[in-house]
């Protein structure tokens, strides 16, 4: 989820070019439209126009706690946003190796062995 439509659509492509189905929102609003507990992983931008990406973590861990262990915030100011502990966040600029990695470590293990 990215307010971007650059960023957003080029995140799509990288996971799509490593065997991953994508779903994109520009906003809070919109990713929780998409069933956020039918995804393996969701990818959060932290600064959104509107509310926040921590918003959308926030409701998900009211509402369905579990899903919050496959989130993965990104965001261009590590450090002046408070994030939660217990989430992974990569920092922009990042590369699509970072992302692919950090998705990956969110998977069950079963999802990313060959065979």
């Amino acid at each position: 989820m990215d307010d971007n439509d650059l960023l957003r659509g080029l995140l799509s492509r990288i996971l799509r070019a490593e065997g991953f189905t994508t779903s994109e929102a520009a906003s809070v609003e919109e990713a929780l439209g998409l069933d956020p507990g039918a995804h393996d992983a969701i990818v959060v931008d932290v600064r959104l126009e509107g509310r926040p990406g921590t918003d959308l973590v926030a409701e998900l861990r009211r509402t369905t706690p579990a899903l919050v262990r496959r989130c993965l915030l990104l965001t261009g100011a590590p450090g002046l946003d408070e994030l939660p502990p217990d989430v992974p966040m990569v920092a922009k600029p990042f590369t699509a190796d970072q992302i692919v990695r950090e998705v990956r470590r969110l998977l069950p293990t079963a999802a990313t062995e060959p065979g």
